[in-house]
């Protein structure tokens, strides 16, 4: 009983010590919709709600689990990220950031596949600020977009 005991001891505290690492900024919290962190740009707000990763999405495409999110970048540029999980149990990327602009911010990932293709849709902010919805295929080798901004009416946000 104190093997039990003493083991479920350890493994809270190497959580807490090992999750403690995981934040390179001290004072992380979540945020409400609508405040800033500091330096962030102001037309972050619809998009990012958190300095941490967020809106994930998961698939499988050609019997493997793929992975994508949201994440902030060094300059706090909210980027959408995309991982496959190899037959060794690893996270590999597939491509960088997959933002159609690096300096847009991006959100609301989702993930679909028919096994032939991987498809990623997401919305990224425009100049004038409005969210607009965009897609990319990857077959295997590279991504592609599939046209430009599907909004009806680009003045308009779209989620």
């Amino acid at each position: 009983m104190m093997n039990v005991i003493a083991g479920r001891i350890f493994c809270c505290l190497f959580f807490i010590f090992s999750f403690s690492e995981l934040s390179p900024v001290s004072g992380e919290e979540w945020l409400p919709a609508g405040e800033l962190p500091a330096g962030a740009l102001p037309r972050m707000t619809e998009v990012l709600a958190s300095r941490h990763a967020v809106t994930s999405t998961m698939t499988i495409y050609k019997n493997s689990l793929h992975l994508a999110w949201t994440e902030p970048d060094m300059l706090g540029v909210q980027q959408v990220y995309l991982k496959a999980l190899s037959s060794g149990g690893q996270w590999e990327f597939i491509g960088k950031s997959l933002n159609r602009d690096r300096s847009d911010f991006a959100g609301y990932p989702a993930l679909a596949s028919n096994q032939k293709s991987l498809y990623l849709a997401w919305v990224e902010k425009n100049l004038q600020n409005f969210s607009q919805l965009y897609v990319k295929e990857w077959n295997g080798k590279e991504w592609r977009p599939l046209g430009g901004d599907l909004n009806i009416n680009t003045d308009r946000e779209a989620k």
